[in-house]
């Protein structure tokens, strides 16, 4: 056997082996990076969201119950219901309002978390 004789059966042996197609990874999408807030010269904490600067430092700085950083007014309303669950949020408008928590749902369910937290908390602001 010679030396072409003998790559061309290891080249053979090795296609055989794997009869489906090779696909390549696709690279992974880093996040992009948090941007930290940042203190102006007057002391204002600023945050930049978009493309657009936020002064955040009338905001207190809390903990969401999964660990992650947030940020509200300060208010009873927020202190309340800080750590609450979704449905006690639910649970509260439906009582001051008068309405189901189902009506509730269908009007707002389609919102994200965090703007239907948003939207009831406002809601229950102005009830107040």
């Amino acid at each position: 056997m010679n030396i072409d004789e003998g790559a061309a059966s290891t080249e053979a042996a090795g296609s055989t082996a794997s009869s489906k197609p090779k696909r390549k990874r696709a690279a992974k999408k880093s996040a992009a990076p948090k941007k930290a807030a940042k203190k102006s010269g007057n002391g204002a904490l600023l945050r930049s969201v978009a493309g657009r600067t936020y002064d955040i430092s009338k905001y207190d700085r809390v903990k969401t119950p999964k660990g992650s950083v947030s940020f509200d007014c300060g208010d009873a309303v927020a202190k309340k219901y800080r750590g609450a669950d979704l449905g006690d949020l639910y649970d509260a408008v439906a009582k001051r309002k008068d309405v189901s928590v189902r009506s509730l749902k269908e009007k707002y369910g389609k919102l994200n978390v965090g703007m239907q937290r948003m939207t009831l908390g406002n809601i229950l602001r102005a009830a107040a």
